[in-house]
């Protein structure tokens, strides 16, 4: 599996989304949630991460277009999907089979299959 670390784009970009992540986000995986991410955790295209107050999703999302996938944050209580930050805004990936984790030295990783 190929990857690219979303921390080639600028070490503020992990910074920032380990941080939202750690600080106040919920993971949805089913019946378990927990308010971190953990090393060999992932999220998928059809999964994502919301806030405690639920303000906010951090997940994979492909705005008209199912053959490009970006990692950032939105709005979740609007009509309208509303970003607010790109992870990855100069590049996306085509894969509808990319999985956002966080890799054995921490850092959050996008990996394509």
């Amino acid at each position: 599996m190929g990857g690219m670390k979303i921390s080639d784009r600028g070490w503020w970009s992990v910074n920032l989304v380990l941080l939202l992540v750690s600080a106040c986000f919920l993971l949805e995986f089913g019946d378990a949630t927990t308010d971190t991410i953990l090393q060999g955790q992932s999220i998928t295209t059809s999964q994502t991460i919301i806030s405690a107050g639920g303000e906010f999703q951090l997940g994979l999302y492909s705005p008209g277009n199912p053959t490009k996938h970006y990692v950032g944050i939105w709005y979740k209580k609007v009509s309208e999907p509303t970003i607010v930050w790109v992870a990855n805004g100069d590049f996306s990936f085509p894969s509808s089979s990319v999985v956002l984790i966080v890799s054995a030295d921490g850092n959050l990783e996008v990996l394509e299959g």
